[in-house]
């Protein structure tokens, strides 16, 4: 369960960085 959760909060930022940038 906790990986799954790790994986989506890494997700998350790298779609935040992404944002960020654009």
């Amino acid at each position: 369960m906790m990986m799954i959760l790790i994986e989506l909060q890494m997700e998350l930022e790298l779609r935040a960085h992404i944002i960020i940038h654009k």
